[in-house]
């Protein structure tokens, strides 16, 4: 039974929750806390982030700043997310802005939200937060990651190539190639026009006109951002996973990230596929693999 419950909380995080699997939703960030802090930025906007540890909190060696995929939620459910992460880690977890304290897929944001909710902001923001982190922390002899999902890999990247004390990259569900090349190849598969998307949205990148969920600005940005302009540069140790059957972000894009290595003959990235995974990775059966993706991450960390 408790594993049932678990398994229907986890795949709550990345569904489009009803108003009963808020409760849920709800659940996840009671059974599994975390520490709420404020963060002042330079434009005078007043954030929030959270932090938790894993394993013994006096014996800290890893320092890890994950970025959450897209969408309207609070990263509170992170606590849930690394709940199976082993080692001795703090997390901190930026808040997207305008994103309230226990909202989460099914609450409608605020208008605020629409009006930063971009790559390149959110990009920013976390290069901003974390640099203020560690400031004010004692990193000797401890590993930095920055670790992205989905959307947040993109974030991930780029975040790396600009902070130097970043000493790993672990990324989950993308991969190498620009916003077009990968969206173009998963809308050939459902039938969306992504070269008329992006021809709409380069002409004209609003907040007030949204294709879908998001504005004209938010998809400019995600169909212009090339993760391979940051990784090139990178020669920190990176970790990329993805689902094989990854329904939202094609496999050609890791494909393609291993190919553009080997090309360049850079030998800092690991790569895995979990066979017959979604982007969450769940299998065809309902079984989720996050378990295995943790302890992948936590074997990769000790080898790097």
């Amino acid at each position: 039974m408790k594993k049932s419950f678990i398994l229907l909380l986890s795949s709550l995080i990345f569904a489009n929750c009803t108003p009963i699997e808020k409760i849920f939703f709800k659940s996840i960030i009671t059974i599994y806390p975390s520490s709420r802090h404020s963060i002042k930025f330079e434009d005078g906007y007043q954030g929030a982030y959270y932090t938790f540890t894993l394993g013994d909190k006096n014996n800290i060696d890893t320092y890890l700043f994950a970025a959450q995929g897209s969408g309207y939620a609070s990263v509170q459910y992170f606590r849930f997310y690394f709940k199976d992460l082993p080692g001795n880690i703090k997390v901190f977890a930026l808040q997207k802005r305008y994103v309230r304290h226990n909202d989460s897929h099914v609450d409608k944001p605020v208008k605020q939200f629409h009006q930063y909710y971009c790559l390149s902001q959110i990009i920013t923001d976390q290069v901003e937060f974390i640099h203020s982190i560690l400031l004010n922390q004692d990193i000797t002899h401890k590993k930095i990651v920055m670790f992205g999902v989905s959307e947040g890999a993109m974030v991930a990247s780029a975040v790396a190539a600009q902070i130097p004390e970043i000493t790993h990259l672990a990324v989950l569900g993308d991969g190498g190639m620009k916003g077009i090349d990968s969206f173009r190849i998963w809308g050939q598969r459902t039938g969306n026009d992504f070269d008329k998307i992006y021809e709409i949205v380069s002409n004209n990148p609003t907040i007030d006109q949204f294709i879908g969920q998001y504005t004209h600005k938010y998809w400019k940005d995600m169909l212009n951002e090339d993760p391979m302009k940051h990784l090139i540069h990178l020669s920190i140790p990176m970790f990329y996973c993805m689902g094989e059957k990854d329904e939202s972000v094609p496999i050609e894009s890791l494909y393609y990230l291993q190919k553009q290595f080997k090309e360049l003959g850079k030998e800092n990235l690991t790569t895995k596929i979990y066979p017959n995974c979604s982007h969450d990775l769940e299998d065809s059966k309902g079984n989720s693999h996050r378990s295995e993706f943790m302890n992948d991450i936590h074997e990769w960390l000790n080898c790097n």
